[in-house]
């Protein structure tokens, strides 16, 4: 899965490899009663993944041009990491195509708290999105990057206050791969992403006309519309 169309499934699948790993089984050895039942089921999973069929085309025929605009995210929990981009194209009807290009997950390490468990997250969005630029960088002409953690934005977006050495590697990285002032926060309920972060993804939430795939409504409006908010845009209280 090069490309990461069924990354919320088998992010699911790394957290129960993660957990296989941790009981220091050799090659040869069964997998333990407690765990059997979870990897019957991925195996059954695995087998009907092989019958998903998606669109490999991302430009519409209705397209204006190749000119790309690309929404980059990505969402943490406690235990998983997922990030997606979607690329856009203007068509002729005024509105635009959105389709899922490119997408990876990670595991979070251990004991991480949420806030930072959000800034890996954020990294992995920069380093996943500098993957499809340098692919398609003669077509892409505009890009945002979306959390929905505040802090991080603020974390991102800091110039003036000294931070911790773990979070300012992290923020001098994903400042060194994307624009500040392209980042914004959306909220969850409107963070595609968020589906890789959790397990129990099912086939029908990555099928080609998904929301996974193809971006919830307002990724098909004009950037205006967008339910996002800079740093700007955000008052701190008290």
């Amino acid at each position: 899965d090069l490309l990461g169309k069924f990354t919320p499934i088998t992010a699911g699948f790394k957290l129960d490899l993660s957990e296989l790993s941790k009981r220091g089984l050799d090659w040869d050895d069964y997998i333990p009663d407690d765990l059997n039942k979870i990897w019957l089921n991925n195996f059954e999973v695995i087998k009907k993944l092989g019958q998903v069929k998606f669109k490999r085309a991302v430009v519409p025929v209705d397209a204006v041009n190749l000119d790309i605009e690309t929404i980059e995210m990505a969402d943490a929990s406690q235990s998983l990491a997922c990030s997606s981009v979607y690329v856009r194209f203007k068509r002729k009807s005024g509105e635009f195509s959105c389709q899922l290009i490119f997408s990876r997950s990670k595991i979070i390490p251990k004991n991480m708290t949420i806030p930072r468990a959000e800034l890996f997250a954020a990294l992995l969005n920069a380093t996943t999105g500098h993957v499809v630029y340098t692919a398609l960088r003669e077509y892409i002409k505009t890009r945002i990057h979306l959390t929905d953690s505040q802090i991080v934005l603020f974390w991102i977006n800091n110039t003036t206050s000294q931070m911790k050495q773990w979070v300012r590697n992290r923020v001098i990285e994903i400042n060194r791969l994307t624009s500040r002032e392209n980042w914004f926060y959306i909220e969850t309920a409107n963070m595609m992403a968020d589906l890789g972060t959790r397990k129990g993804a099912e086939i029908v939430d990555i099928s080609a006309n998904s929301s996974w795939c193809n971006g919830l409504d307002w990724a098909k409006t004009d950037k205006e519309c967008f339910p996002i908010r800079s740093v700007n845009d955000i008052k701190l209280t008290i």
